[in-house]
């Protein structure tokens, strides 16, 4: 009967040390992104033998490993201890995001074109998230805010790689990113402006323009030498300067007519403009003209005078009444003759 008693005795020691074997771990950082190292943290007190199942078809038997898990996503680890079943620990790890970069057509980015840049994010949890746009001096900000995921950029210079930044704030996480892009050349039309020194080009790109450059190739030279705002026709109508259908502008030193509105522009002491017929004559711009020209497109009329060139939409409307305002091009002084190279360069 005694020895029954130890008997008891020693299996329910041997019960009660069993259940006190505490199988855990933790691990760091505890909201890890994906391609970023895991450090797993051991808490058995006892052992000799780790078996460790990370969920993504990797193991190891270390006791204390490290781990990277490639892509994001939810992952079960595991953990067994001396290859049994009994002392073994399973816990969920949420690999939250990817390394946040910059994403945009990389192979189309063009010469003044506007271009999309976006921050690329995984975050399925909708953590709180903010960023602060970098962008080099060559570069216009063409919509959004420096602050947005998304920002439409142009290039005001081409070749060379230019760097984009952006600092992300990912749930308290800071992370700088940065990225250079190639941008491409291309033709377009040009402004060919003649002063008494030299003659002048500079490409349009839409709302956007370069910088003049000074010309003398013979494509330049023969579009200035065309330049005539002293007679025009329109229809079998010819008209001069002197026989002009407007009352008040009989001698004006030059106009042009755009023949798709049917309007002319009148350079007379100022920029005005009237219909075909002579009717509704308004003054766009009183400060004295010294060049008048249309462009090839029909959607903007350029025009000179004492501090530069300047431009203004044409107008489609009968009463010849605007409230756009005049956008400046250059600063050239002394502009005698403007023209537009409908041949893109």
């Amino acid at each position: 009967m005694r020895h029954n008693w130890i008997l008891l005795i020693l299996v329910f020691a041997l019960c009660n040390a069993c259940k006190q074997k505490t199988v855990d771990f933790s691990y760091s950082p505890t909201q890890p992104r994906a391609g970023q190292s895991v450090a797993f943290t051991n808490g058995c007190d006892f052992g000799e033998e780790w078996a460790w199942n990370f969920g993504d078809n990797t193991f190891s038997t270390l006791k204390t490993p490290s781990h990277t898990f490639r892509k994001p996503g939810t992952y079960t680890v595991t953990l067994m201890v001396d290859s049994t079943a009994r002392h073994s620990i399973s816990k969920t790890i949420e690999v939250v995001d990817t390394l946040p970069t910059i994403g945009c057509a990389e192979d189309s980015i063009l010469y003044f074109m506007p271009e999309l840049f976006t921050v690329s994010l995984w975050n399925p949890f909708k953590y709180k998230v903010s960023y602060q746009w970098q962008i080099p001096e060559e570069a216009l900000l063409e919509s959004g805010k420096l602050t947005d995921a998304t920002i439409e950029v142009a290039f005001t210079t081409f070749g060379d790689s230019l760097p984009m930044q952006v600092t992300v704030d990912f749930n308290g996480t800071q992370y700088v990113v940065k990225k250079k892009f190639y941008v491409h050349e291309r033709p377009s039309q040009r402004i060919l402006t003649r002063t008494l020194a030299q003659d002048y080009g500079q490409r349009l790109f839409g709302k956007r323009f370069e910088l003049v450059r000074e010309v003398n190739d013979s494509s330049a030279l023969a579009c200035l030498a065309k330049v005539q705002d002293t007679v025009a026709k329109y229809g079998s109508q010819v008209f001069t300067r002197t026989n002009l259908p407007i009352s008040g502008h009989e001698s004006v030193e030059g106009f042009m007519i755009d023949q798709s509105a049917r309007k002319i522009y009148l350079r007379d002491n100022g920029l005005y403009v009237a219909n075909i017929n002579g009717s509704n004559p308004v003054c766009l711009d009183s400060r004295p003209t010294t060049a008048l020209v249309l462009d090839h497109t029909g959607s903007r009329v350029y025009y000179a005078n004492a501090e530069g060139v300047w431009r203004l939409p044409l107008l489609q409307t009968p009463d010849n009444r605007t409230e756009a305002q005049a956008e400046q091009v250059n600063s050239l002084i002394g502009v005698q003759r403007l023209a537009v190279d409908a041949t893109k360069r």
